[in-house]
């Protein structure tokens, strides 16, 4: 991807980078005069006919690929902008391949005027943690885990009128709920990871890929929680990196209780339990920050998982006389033009 290279009518119009994006480039584009934020992934590649390799292991290639693109297609088609609350999603437009490279487009969000929302007086800090968490709801609501949840994904961002905004971005870690990328596939933070993500990514055999839930977004909404209220992570012990490592070790970290709102004092240290089964669900965390009384009990089963629409059927890029394909995030229609905010 290079400064005026024109991809599905998106012409790219400033400097690729990587910086933030793990494996990834990203640029601004331009459409018909509107600017939208496009991203190249760097894996998988795609291989044509005339991509080098055997046959054999081209095809084990496609597999890979055609993998990736049904993971995203899926959350596409799980997360809809026009929800009620959708608008603090920032989702994909338009999913599509270009000869070897997939691209994802999303609406532009500028940065402009981002919140430090630790700094911000206590009635402001818990409003806005509280639309924070209802944007997870929505991911939860359809049994989508975001997977990569940190500071860089969660704008906070202040309003012509002054109140505090949320928009949450960045689905490329996004997978239904049990059925997470393969293990060298996950990229993220690992300072967000939680217990058993951090297994899974190490190979663990103990750690399934049902076992990677909803619930691991709690764990990192928890850590989130903390460092947006306080500006710092959780102290922890001697000779662990990781908040995750400590807990799955069975260390105590050192919280600040008075460093969060106080409806989320007594609900924040559940959320980082080791067992996903004795944390709190989504709805718990957003009664607790309305002041109401929660009692969370562990979990006797595995919470059940959405099962996939009826109508769900993987989409499989056409090849034009160019080698090019495109995966219509909008499943047929026109791309909507991005809401102003």
């Amino acid at each position: 991807m290079q400064i005026g290279d024109v991809l599905n009518g998106y012409q790219v119009v400033t400097e690729p980078t990587n910086a933030g994006a793990g494996m990834s480039q990203w640029a601004i584009a331009e459409r018909s005069g509107e600017q939208y934020f496009i991203k190249m992934y760097l894996a998988p590649k795609y291989p044509l006919a005339k991509s080098p390799g055997s046959e054999e292991g081209k095809k084990k290639r496609r597999e890979e690929c055609e993998r990736f693109e049904r993971r995203q297609l899926e959350i596409v088609k799980r997360l809809r902008p026009d929800a009620p609350g959708g608008g603090h999603l920032v989702t994909t437009l338009e999913f599509f391949r270009v000869g070897t490279c997939y691209y994802k487009v999303t609406r532009l969000v500028r940065t402009d005027g981002r919140v430090d929302l630790h700094s911000s007086p206590e009635a402001e800090k818990a409003i806005a943690l509280r639309s924070l968490f209802f944007s997870i709801k929505l991911l939860h609501d359809q049994q989508v885990v975001h997977g990569d949840l940190k500071p860089e994904n969660v704008l906070f961002q202040r309003s012509a009128a002054g109140a505090v905004t949320c928009k949450l971005i960045d689905f490329d870690e996004a997978y239904h709920s049990g059925e997470p990328p393969e293990r060298d596939r996950i990229v993220g933070d690992p300072r967000y990871y939680s217990p058993e993500l951090f297994g899974y990514v190490k190979n663990d055999e103990k750690v399934r890929e049902g076992d990677l839930t909803i619930a691991s977004d709690i764990f990192a909404l928890g850590l989130l929680t903390y460092f947006m209220s306080s500006g710092s992570m959780p102290k922890l012990p001697e000779g662990t990196q990781y908040a995750c490592e400590a807990v799955a070790k069975g260390s105590a970290m050192t919280l600040s209780r008075s460093s969060v709102p106080v409806n989320l004092q007594e609900i924040l240290p559940i959320m980082l339990a080791r067992d996903p089964l004795a944390r709190p669900s989504i709805d718990q965390i957003i009664a607790a920050s309305k002041g109401e009384k929660v009692e969370v009990k562990p979990a006797t089963r595995p919470r059940a998982t959405m099962p996939r629409p009826p109508d769900y059927a993987p989409m499989k890029p056409k090849l034009n006389s160019q080698g090019s394909a495109k995966l219509r995030s909008t499943f047929g229609r026109e791309t909507p033009k991005p809401p102003t905010d």
